[in-house]
C-alpha cells in the first residue's frame, strides 16, 4: 500500500512569474496513460506550464524565463515517461528534470526548473481545503541536485508576490512508489490570487535531476453528504438522523468524528460512527448519527439545506450539504414515515392519529402485491405510534433488496410512502 504524507507548511518566497488562461479553482486528475509520448505538445496541451529561475554561483537571483507550455521529449524540463510504473501507476508517468538547454549550467549557475499547473481562486472557493496529491519515486537525481513538489499562491495585486509556498522535499525519497499530499486552505484573502501546483528541480553543471510522478490529483476536500431520512415529518418521533459521508479520493478513516457538526452546532452521538459502504458504490463512507430533538427546532416546512462541517485528524477542514424535505402536517391529517430509508433490512414506521379508531399498516412490493400487514386493529388511541419492521414478508422470509411501499389507514385518511431495502 502506498504511504501517504500530508504537508501543511508556512509561507516562503520563490520567484515565479504567472502564466495565462486562468479560471476559478477546478479539480484535475491525470494518470498520463492517455497522453501520446511521441507528441511534443502532449503535456502543454494538458495544461502543464514551465518556468525557469536562474541564480549565480553565490545564489544571487540572475533572471527568470517563461511561462511556456510544458515541452515533451526534449532536454528541457519534463517528458512523458514509460516503463517506470508499478501496479498502481500503469505504463506512463511524467518525469520532471532540469532545463539542460540552458547553457548557464556550464558557468556554475543554478537552474531552477518549475513544471506546474495553475488557476485562480474564486469567491466560491473560500472555506474549502484543496489537496495536491501524487505518486512519486526517485529517478536519476544525483550530485547536488534537489527536487520539490509544491503548492504556491501569487497575488497579482501585489506584483505577483508569493503569499504561500508549501513545498515537500522530494530529493531523498525512495526509488519505490509512494503517495504524497500537500494541502492549502482557502480563506477570503486569497480570492483573486493564483494557485500553482507542481514540481521543481534545481541543479548546476548538467547534473542528473530526473524524478518520476504519476496519478496527479488536485481537488477540494469536499464530502458527498447523504442525510437519511431525506423526508422528515415533524410529527414523527424517530430519535436519530443518520448522515453518510463519502470522501472520494481521501481516506474516510482520516475524518475526526468528534469534529463533525450538523446545521452548525449539533454534535454527533459518539457511539454511532461506523465506516461502511451503505450505497454499495465501492467508496467507503462514514455513518454518523445525530439527535432529532436537537435538529427539529432548526427545521422549517419545505426544503431545508443542511450543512455538515468537520475536519481530518490532520486538521484540514471540510463541509458538505444535503437537501431534505420537512413535512409538518396540520392536525387531523394522517402522517407517516419510515426510518432509516433504505432499510438494511429492519426499521421503524412512525405515524400519528388525531382520534382513536381503526388503523391498518400494510407493506406492498413494486407490483402492488401485499407483502406484510404490520398492524390491523379496530381501536388505536390518538397519538404518535411506532411499528417495527424486520424486513420479512408475511411468511417470515427475508425480503430481497428493492423498492417497496407502505400504506397507513387511519380514521383521518390514508398516508402512503416509499422505502427501499438495501442489504
Amino acid at each position: 500500500m502506498l504511504a501517504r504524507v500530508t504537508i501543511v507548511l508556512i509561507a516562503a518566497f520563490l520567484v515565479l512569474t504567472p502564466g495565462v488562461g486562468r479560471a476559478d479553482l477546478s479539480p484535475y486528475n491525470q494518470d498520463f496513460e492517455g497522453l501520446n509520448q511521441a507528441d511534443s505538445g502532449a503535456l502543454g496541451g494538458d495544461g502543464w506550464l514551465v518556468f525557469g529561475n536562474v541564480f549565480d554561483p553565490g545564489w544571487g537571483y540572475a533572471y527568470g524565463y517563461g511561462v511556456f507550455p510544458a515541452p515533451n521529449g526534449t532536454p528541457g524540463f519534463c517528458s512523458v515517461a514509460a516503463g517506470e510504473g508499478g501496479p498502481d501507476q500503469g505504463a506512463q508517468q511524467i518525469v520532471v528534470y532540469n532545463d539542460y538547454n540552458n547553457t548557464d549550467h556550464g558557468i556554475g549557475f543554478f537552474i531552477e526548473a518549475n513544471v506546474f499547473r495553475e488557476s485562480v481562486v474564486g469567491a466560491g472557493d473560500v472555506g474549502s481545503t484543496w489537496f495536491f496529491q501524487f505518486d512519486a519515486k526517485h529517478g536519476d537525481l544525483a550530485g547536488s541536485s534537489t527536487a520539490i513538489a509544491f503548492i504556491k499562491t501569487l497575488n497579482p495585486a501585489a506584483g505577483y508576490a508569493t503569499t504561500n509556498f508549501l513545498p515537500v522535499d522530494m530529493t531523498s525519497i525512495p526509488d519505490t512508489w509512494n503517495r504524497y499530499a500537500i494541502s492549502l486552505h482557502i480563506d477570503a484573502g486569497l480570492v483573486g490570487q493564483i494557485v500553482q501546483y507542481g514540481f521543481a528541480s534545481t541543479t548546476t553543471g548538467y547534473q542528473p535531476s530526473g524524478m518520476l510522478y504519476d496519478n496527479v490529483d488536485f481537488r477540494a476536500l469536499a464530502p458527498t453528504v447523504n442525510i437519511d431520512p431525506n423526508v422528515i415529518n415533524l410529527d414523527s418521533h424517530a430519535p436519530l438522523v443518520t448522515v453518510y459521508l463519502e470522501m472520494d479520493g481521501f481516506d474516510i478513516g482520516s475524518v475526526d468524528p468528534t469534529s463533525l457538526r450538523l446545521a452548525g452546532s449539533i454534535v454527533p452521538s459518539s457511539k454511532f460512527a461506523v465506516i461502511g459502504d451503505h450505497n454499495l458504490n465501492d467508496v467507503p463512507d462514514l455513518m454518523v448519527k445525530f439527535s432529532r430533538s436537537d435538529l427539529d427546532p432548526l427545521l422549517t416546512p419545505g426544503v431545508n439545506n443542511l450543512t455538515i462541517t468537520g475536519a481530518l485528524v490532520s486538521g484540514e477542514t471540510f463541509s458538505g450539504s444535503d437537501a431534505i424535505t420537512v413535512i409538518d402536517p396540520p392536525m387531523g391529517s394522517p402522517a407517516a414515515s419510515i426510518s432509516p430509508n433504505p432499510l438494511n433490512p429492519a426499521g421503524v414506521l412512525s405515524f400519528r392519529t388525531a382520534t382513536s379508531g381503526p388503523v391498518a399498516v400494510r407493506m406492498f412490493d413494486l407490483n402492488g402485491r401485499l407483502v406484510r400487514t404490520l398492524l390491523e386493529k379496530q381501536v388505536v388511541p390518538a397519538g404518535t405510534h411506532e411499528v417495527s419492521f424486520d424486513g420479512r414478508d408475511r411468511s417470515g422470509a427475508s425480503l430481497p433488496s428493492g423498492v417497496y411501499f407502505y400504506r397507513v389507514e387511519t380514521p383521518e385518511g390514508v398516508a402512503k410512502g416509499q422505502f427501499s431495502i438495501l442489504k
